[in-house]
């Protein structure tokens, strides 16, 4: 006999376990807040196999982890806030030689604040 698998339930479960908003969790994934909204609260219950890549990796997990709801990413991964994944996100969305111009200000920045 299977059981059913409530991936609303499972969303709902991980984001409130990494104290998220939707709001952050759309932003994270590229998902609208509205269509997640629809998946916490049941009324979409199907998601394609691109939605559930986009939620593992916003989750910082792998698909099948997310789905077990277990964690196998590094210890690393695991402890990045969602601002940190964000911030990742979006650096990845930089090409790479703005990436480097934009990684050393950062740092000219951290070290001016811990002066």
């Amino acid at each position: 006999m299977t059981e059913n698998l409530d991936i609303g339930k499972l969303i709902k479960e991980r984001r409130k376990q990494l104290h998220i908003t939707q709001d952050t969790l759309a932003e994270l994934s590229g998902l609208s807040v509205n269509y997640l909204s629809k998946l916490e609260n049941g009324s979409r219950q199907n998601i394609s196999v691109d939605t559930l890549l986009k939620l593992a990796q916003a989750f910082g997990t792998t698909a099948s982890d997310f789905l077990a709801g277990t964690n196998s990413k590094s210890s690393l991964e695991s402890t990045l806030t969602s601002h940190e994944r964000l911030l990742i996100n979006k650096l990845n969305e930089i090409s790479p030689d703005k990436r480097d111009v934009l990684a050393q200000r950062m740092l000219d920045i951290i070290e001016l604040l811990t002066k």
